[in-house]
């Protein structure tokens, strides 16, 4: 496996003039905590990339290897397997990314990220399994081919952003009844129902552009921006920064906020350069108690509306606060 080297960077005595500072002094945390929210959804699109890769070059190598006289595409046990990673490609796009082959037609695809994150990754929850390797295990140690960058890649996935059991419980809670049972939180009774500041928020075709050229998705034809904007507008539009979400349930955000789940429903195409309305309100606070400790989970919910009214996007997050003294 790759690992990435790290370090630490100091600079003495360095000036920095105002015009050259990016963000607000003393808040570096809060300005990343946009990025870390939205790594999942990535790198659910990275994993889906991977089974890409893989099916590409397996059935190259099936065309061209042969074995007993034959292709060994022609090889039943060798055609499941293919079908095995085709249907964990097919599971992945349609969960973990917007803009998928259904989701114009069918917005309830547009769900969570930790969705994206269970299926999405199916690649790194088979690495192990021979379906996976056999059809390259003549060549998937060689340094030379792709096969043995894939076979390591995917096993980071297992952990990171977080791990596939973490995944599978949020899946599994947002399905059925939560694994352990919830308690209000004394003294925060009156959160929920509270409502967010409004915001507002423009999508310019510039800034569509660059969410296609990540996504590797193409502009379309009836010039509406890209499906992924209904999960990156309400964060970005509603009027409250993550740390005064945190505030409001008497929450440091320096003690680690996480996003534990996010659901999204988009009602209808997304026009660019068209002003919109984001409003949110606090749908519950519960608070959890486990082997890891005590946290509190608080649900909240974003809409994004045009000018006249119309619903265009729902986003419900919720948010893990783990407590040090609870």
């Amino acid at each position: 496996m790759r690992s990435l080297g790290s370090c630490d960077v100091g600079l003495d005595d360095a000036f920095v003039p105002d015009e050259l500072v990016l963000g607000e002094p003393g808040r570096a945390w809060y300005m990343l905590l946009p990025t870390l929210n939205n790594e999942r959804i990535m790198l659910s699109s990275f994993c889906v990339g991977i089974l890409d890769g893989i099916l590409e070059d397996v059935l190259a190598y099936m065309k061209e290897r042969e074995a007993f006289g034959k292709k060994i595409g022609q090889f039943q046990i060798l055609q499941h397997y293919v079908a095995d990673i085709a249907m964990w490609r097919r599971q992945g796009r349609a969960f973990g990314l917007p803009g998928g082959d259904d989701a114009q037609r069918r917005p309830g695809l547009l769900h969570g990220v930790q969705h994206g994150q269970g299926p999405g990754v199916r690649v790194r929850g088979q690495g192990g399994r021979p379906g996976d390797t056999d059809l390259r295990r003549q060549w998937a140690n060689s340094a030379e081919t792709d096969a043995q960058r894939y076979w390591r890649d995917a096993r980071l996935f297992r952990i990171g952003p977080v791990t596939n059991e973490m995944a599978r419980n949020s899946i599994a809670e947002l399905h059925g009844p939560p694994a352990v049972v919830l308690m209000s939180v004394p003294g925060l009774e009156h959160l929920p129902g509270t409502e967010l500041p409004a915001g507002t928020f423009t999508i310019t075709a510039e800034e569509d552009a660059r969410v296609l050229e990540v996504v590797g998705g193409e502009p379309a034809p009836d010039g509406t921006a890209h499906p992924l904007w209904a999960y990156i507008a309400p964060q970005r539009g509603i009027g409250i920064s993550v740390a005064d979400i945190c505030a409001l349930a008497e929450f440091d955000v320096n003690d680690g906020p996480m996003l534990g789940s996010s659901e999204l429903e988009l009602h209808s195409g997304i026009r660019l350069d068209e002003p919109y309305t984001v409003t949110g309100r606090v749908l519950s606070i519960d608070r959890k108690q486990g082997g890891s400790g005590t946290f509190d989970l608080m649900r909240s919910a974003r809409t994004w509306s045009t000018a006249g009214g119309n619903v265009v996007a729902v986003s419900t997050s919720t948010y893990v606060l783990p407590r040090k003294a609870a």
